[in-house]
């Protein structure tokens, strides 16, 4: 079974062999100085609460506790029920071991996650200097223009009077 126990703001996604969680909640008590309790139990073997914690690992705060969030208790509100629910079906129910999923999958897509990420990262560095690049460039056009305002007076009396610059030269 897949357990889902909560201690202030972590939750505790987990797996037993156990029919019981509130055995498993007094072993994981024992060492814990908060209040546990159970939020909720599901069907489940080992590896779906590897799949659990692959899927909420942004939120993984140690081990197998992770940070309590709304999608995670969203899920856990939608998918589980309470122990002694649980233990009432399961009397009557047994569960096939799943077949174990293709982790590679998940790994690729958190690999391209990561090169997005970083491919964001570079086009915002990039985007960055040239915009950089285009506020050096305006300011450089203001300056020979401010350079031109000033040499005009002279350019002007050079084309009007060609032969006074030639004697100067």
């Amino acid at each position: 079974m897949i357990y889902f126990f909560k201690c202030d703001d972590s939750i505790k996604i987990g797996y037993t062999g156990s029919d019981n969680p509130q055995t498993r909640l007094n072993g994981c008590q024992t060492g814990s100085s908060g209040k546990i309790t159970i939020l909720g139990v599901m069907a489940g073997h080992l590896t779906d609460e590897k799949l659990l914690h692959f899927k909420y690992k942004d939120y993984r705060q140690s081990g197998e506790w992770f940070q309590c969030n709304n999608d995670l208790l969203e899920y856990i509100a939608d998918n589980t029920v309470d122990s002694d629910t649980y233990n009432k079906v399961m009397r009557h129910v047994s569960v096939p071991e799943p077949v174990k999923p293709d982790m590679s999958l998940y790994v690729i897509k958190s690999e391209a996650d990561a090169r997005c990420n970083r491919l964001g990262e570079g086009m915002e560095a990039l985007y960055k200097t040239e915009v950089n690049l285009c506020n050096e460039l305006k300011a450089r056009i203001v300056s020979l223009g401010h350079q031109l305002e000033t040499a005009k007076p002279a350019i002007i009396y050079a084309i009007e009077n060609p032969d006074v610059i030639q004697s100067n030269l």
